[in-house]
């Protein structure tokens, strides 16, 4: 039970740390290009504590979801002081927008780093042997045959093979090796496969070894930023499945589902051991923070992204969007946020509970 509790109190940890680094990334370059900051707030609703220094009010509130940097300008007043985000220069405010998400990506490097420095080595993406009966060695598959793509989707690494495997159709594997030097493409590859207990989806069964690349500084680094870029490819590709309808809805997670998830591979690890359950945590949590940069980037108002959507509709344009009609349309979109949030978060409790 108190090892338990730990590890939920250890999870909170992290997940508030995740929201601070976001928060703080447009803290830190408000105040370096002379922005006022009214309020710095971790997690929201009624408020904890809070302590005011200088002109800034910091803020812990009870519901350790989402925080936010409260800037001056940002809700698009006309009649703001010289101090206000608007007032400046286009570069500087798309800055101030993305340095979130950046620190978000900053944060997700170090959790990995964290997870790797602690393997003794990792999986490259060249087979280094086979399990007895191979169906994917008798379709042309070969020892040192380096994967370098399936049905299109580029390979670097054990990350972006496990994915690709995960998203593609079963029946159809077109698969590209380096072998030899030379490209080799081996169409129509069938894996063995397995059937969930609901049989609602089909999980490919990887029935090759994979050559393991030694430890050390040099490749601890590579390593630590190729998961890094594989989760951002992972996102952005999963939202693109999302758009074209071949991802169901049903597997996008709120918070109430993130925590869940993080809950049930945390429970499940610690059968083995605490350090192992922490571990999965802190590698969750680093998805968890890719994901929460690069959606808020996403081109859609009421996200970080929207500032940038009106910067570039003012430069095809030609004028600036007056900010009543920024603010309307913001209003709109948060609205619409906030009732997809209530409806993630229903499907997340239903899951919980059935």
């Amino acid at each position: 039970m108190a090892v338990s509790f730990l590890l939920t109190f250890f999870t909170l940890f992290l997940f508030l740390l995740l929201i601070l680094s976001h928060e703080f990334g447009h803290f830190i370059m408000a105040k370096k290009f002379n922005v006022k900051v009214n309020e710095f707030s971790v997690g929201m609703g009624p408020i904890l504590f809070s302590k005011r220094k200088g002109e800034t009010l910091y803020c812990l509130r009870l519901l350790p979801f989402g925080g936010y940097c409260s800037m001056e300008g940002e809700n698009f007043s006309e009649d703001c002081s010289y101090r206000s985000l608007l007032n400046l220069p286009k570069l500087k405010q798309i800055i101030v927008i993305i340095a979130g998400a950046f620190f978000n990506l900053i944060l997700a490097f170090l959790l990995i780093f964290i997870n790797l420095a602690q393997q003794s080595n990792y999986s490259s993406n060249v087979i280094a042997n086979f399990y007895e009966n191979s169906v994917t060695k008798e379709q042309g598959l070969k020892i040192n045959d380096k994967i370098i793509s399936i049905n299109s989707y580029k390979i670097n690494n054990f990350t972006d093979l496990s994915f690709s495997l995960a998203i593609n159709n079963p029946e159809k594997l077109d698969i590209v090796v380096e072998r030899n030097n030379k490209k080799i493409i081996l169409k129509n590859l069938h894996f063995k496969t397995l059937e969930d207990p609901s049989k609602k989806k089909i999980f490919l069964v990887r029935d090759f070894f994979l050559k393991p690349i030694e430890k050390n500084f040099f490749s601890l680094i590579t390593n630590s930023f190729g998961e890094m870029i594989s989760n951002i490819r992972m996102t952005y590709k999963s939202i693109s499945l999302l758009i074209t309808g071949k991802l169901d809805i049903s597997n996008v997670s709120g918070p109430i589902g993130i925590v869940n998830n993080v809950k049930e591979i945390a429970s499940y690890s610690l059968k083995t051991s605490f350090w192992h359950a922490a571990n999965n945590v802190i590698l969750m949590m680093a998805i968890v923070s890719i994901n929460l940069g690069i959606l808020n980037l996403l081109p859609i108002p009421a996200l970080d992204g929207s500032r940038i959507l009106f910067f570039l509709i003012e430069w095809i344009i030609g004028k600036k969007i007056g900010p009543k009609i920024q603010e309307n349309v913001n209003k709109i979109a948060f609205i619409a946020l906030i009732i997809f949030t209530l409806f993630i978060t229903f499907k997340d409790i239903q899951k919980i509970i059935t």
